[in-house]
């Protein structure tokens, strides 16, 4: 986790340089979403798409700090949280029971795996040559940053897959306590279910 207040002088270049980026890839890929210029279905408005794609974010999100927070929630004396988080001591209670934690495990990957897949889908950028996007671009980086998905898979990493785990890891007995985590571990262990009912 950064700390400003250990920040060396030439972190703070590279501070202003991660951000400028991930700005940078969120605006185009908003643009692209909103403006129907990725490869997903042209039927589907650009304002539904755009939500669409939040909600995956915030899904991917919640699946990616609750892995982390189930493991950093082992290291930790349950009788501490009990009375003060008791929606986070049921929920590490209820993995903690069999073999629950491996089966939460196998249905999150599904889950991440289709997100990741899905979000390809809907934010890899297809700009014709003679097209000026948001703005003029020169071919090679046309094919480098947009039409590779590169700018998208910036904006998914750091802010639906990076910034959930470093919550968690810190915070995990209050991320545990948010009450959508309850359904998203019981989403996991229900898909996990229903492969062991298909194979």
């Amino acid at each position: 986790m950064v700390k400003l207040s250990e920040a060396k002088c030439l972190d703070y270049p590279r501070f202003l340089v991660s951000a400028l980026l991930l700005i940078f890839s969120c605006v185009c890929t908003f643009y692209a979403i909103i403006e129907q210029k990725t490869g997903f279905w042209h039927n589907i408005p650009g304002w539904a798409a755009l939500l669409l794609f939040f909600a995956l974010l915030f899904w991917l999100g919640l699946m990616e700090g609750l892995q982390v927070a189930l493991v950093e929630l082992k290291r930790q004396n349950p009788e501490t949280y009990r009375y003060s988080h008791p929606h986070a001591f049921k929920l590490g209670q209820m993995a903690a029971k069999s073999d629950n934690v491996e089966k939460f495990l196998m249905g999150r990957q599904m889950f991440v795996v289709f997100i990741v897949f899905f979000s390809a889908k809907l934010t890899t950028i297809h700009s014709e040559t003679g097209d000026d996007f948001l703005f003029p671009l020169p071919d090679w980086f046309r094919s480098v940053f947009l039409e590779t998905g590169l700018l998208a898979c910036i904006l998914v990493v750091v802010l639906a897959q990076l910034m959930p785990q470093i919550v968690a890891a810190h915070f995990p007995v209050a991320f545990l306590e948010f009450t959508l985590c309850k359904y998203g571990y019981y989403a996991c262990i229900f898909l996990e279910w229903t492969g062991q009912f298909l194979s």
